[in-house]
């Protein structure tokens, strides 16, 4: 599906029969996911990566490995994390990635392969909750600096924010709103856009 996670709604198709079954489900669905889309079956190992995009700033890759035999390997399917090292190859095609689709906060998904490394998903809402305890890196508090720095960014000389681009982080700042508003750089901007 364009829009979707978890490797849900997604299939495998091997024949004829199997995309006439994955087309007949999805027509009985809502317009949004009788969008299709189709990519290459690429021969790689039992992973994954997800490389994590802030901004300019790469700070994690994780690998994600999935030994039940399934083909997907989101971690929410049973895929285990380990962590990548991020070499100078992921980090510039992580930053590409993003930066073709508009830079801020991604997830890039790649794939080693025989033609080398393959970009096959861009992310705009990034699930970490299995990142963070498997590489000990914050991503949410780094996510909300990157926001906050933003935001800083963008405030007007007469004190208001550009606020549909501060809506671009509404997604990511839902989860982990607490944390935000308890740090004293959101204040310091609310200060500055109600004065």
């Amino acid at each position: 599906p364009v829009v979707g996670s978890w490797g849900r709604l997604v299939s495998l198709v091997k024949d004829s029969t199997s995309a006439t079954v994955a087309l007949e489900h999805r027509e009985m669905m809502f317009p949004l996911y009788q969008i299709y889309y189709s990519q290459e079956m690429i021969r790689r190992p039992p992973r994954d990566l997800r490389v994590f995009v802030i901004g300019e700033d790469v700070p994690v890759a994780i690998y994600r490995v999935n030994e039940t035999g399934d083909w997907r390997t989101n971690t929410a399917r049973g895929g285990k994390v380990l962590n990548c090292p991020v070499t100078p190859e992921i980090r510039e095609l992580a930053l590409k990635s993003a930066s073709a689709v508009g830079g801020g906060v991604f997830g890039v998904d790649m794939m080693e392969s025989d033609r080398g490394m393959l970009v096959h998903e861009i992310n705009s809402t990034v699930e970490f909750k299995n990142t963070v305890p498997a590489t000990g890196i914050d991503i949410p508090g780094m996510i909300i600096d990157y926001a906050l720095k933003e935001a800083k960014r963008l405030v007007k000389k007469n004190g208001s924010v550009i606020s549909a681009y501060i809506s671009r982080f509404a997604a990511l700042v839902d989860g982990f709103f607490k944390d935000l508003v308890s740090r004293p750089a959101w204040w310091a901007i609310m200060e500055t856009d109600t004065t």
